[in-house]
């Protein structure tokens, strides 16, 4: 196998769906390499998207444009959380490497070779999608593991660009905080995967939504959205399966005394299938379906006022970008 193959292997492994473009395996520009010594990150500047077969950005990325020749990656960050492989061998997307902010990477004016890219399908003047954020970390982890490597490899390509390209960003020239992306992967490990706890989830999801397949949750944009297990900062339990499904329903509202009842006596269930104490499951589910709760009514608040007043509150401030040592 590939290491194409193996980085699809270890995100289907993590719950991500992974896409792959016909002839992705012999696909390269012509560069020698025995696999990346890291990541690097960015965004396609086109609509939210999904890099599939007769799309416009998929065929972007496979075959270039007028003015640099495919691949432009080797993966790309899809709007609906999935990602699609490109490309095993090097991709055009890096340039030249250079500066403080690039290390522990090299100078270099072929830096293509060295590194996997990721383009995230998104416009770049506005924020990525929750789950193309989920995904870029969870591929940030799957590089750092498969690679043996701290996420000071995973970088942005801002971080490494000698021509001053600001990407991954979220408005007009400004970049996301790389710093923040690698502490999410240091944060990230094996123990949200645990099969146990899949396996729990994966009961939920079926008894609430009527299937447990993520594809099917994902088409349909059902309970519970994106499941937990593709957002690394979120553990595997009932809880936040639960927290999940008020998220996405306080805001309609209608169903949410239904969700209550049929997911306590879920939860109820399951302890005793599990051997846990009823009693602290069920309140730790009822704290975070709370939290859930007051997240909702938050977002709905600013969906309000957006659609009332013509705009949003004003965004928090954006962290300080590294500095050069």
């Amino acid at each position: 196998m590939s290491f194409a193959d193996d980085v699809a292997h270890a995100l289907r492994a993590r719950g991500v769906f992974v896409h792959f473009a016909s002839g992705y395996n012999s696909r390269g520009n012509g560069s020698v390499w025995n696999g990346p010594q890291g990541g690097i990150m960015h965004h396609t500047a086109s609509a939210y998207a999904n890099a599939l077969p007769g799309t416009g950005i998929y065929n972007v990325l496979v075959n270039g444009h007028s003015t640099l020749s495919g691949p432009l990656c080797n993966s790309a960050g899809n709007e609906d959380g999935s990602v699609t492989i490109i490309s095993a061998g090097p991709a055009n997307h890096a340039g030249a490497s250079g500066g403080s902010w690039a290390r522990p990477f090299p100078d270099t004016r072929d830096f293509n070779r060295m590194v996997w890219g990721h383009e995230i399908c998104y416009p770049g003047v506005s924020p990525m999608r929750p789950a193309q954020w989920n995904t870029m970390v969870i591929l940030g982890q799957v590089l750092c593991q498969l690679l043996n490597r701290g996420p000071e490899w995973i970088r942005g390509h801002y971080e490494t660009s000698v021509t001053g390209k600001w990407d991954p960003g979220f408005a007009e020239g400004r970049w996301i905080d790389m710093n923040e992306v690698r502490r999410q992967i240091a944060e990230g490990g094996d123990d949200m995967f645990d099969d146990a706890a899949k396996r729990r989830v994966d009961n939920i999801l079926f008894r609430l939504a009527g299937t447990s397949d993520l594809n099917e949750i994902r088409r349909l944009r059902g309970f519970p959205g994106f499941p937990s297990w593709v957002n690394p900062a979120h553990k595997l339990t009932p809880v936040n399966s639960t927290r999940f499904a008020h998220k996405n329903t306080v805001i309609t509202g209608g169903l949410l005394n239904q969700m209550d009842a049929e997911a306590n006596r879920i939860v109820k269930e399951l302890a005793d299938q599990n051997g846990e104490d009823r009693d602290a499951l069920l309140a730790d589910t009822e704290a975070a379906a709370l939290e859930g709760v007051a997240e909702g009514v938050a977002e709905a608040q600013v969906r309000w006022s957006v659609k009332i007043k013509g705009k949003a509150p004003s965004p928090e401030p954006e962290p300080e970008p590294p500095q050069p040592t």
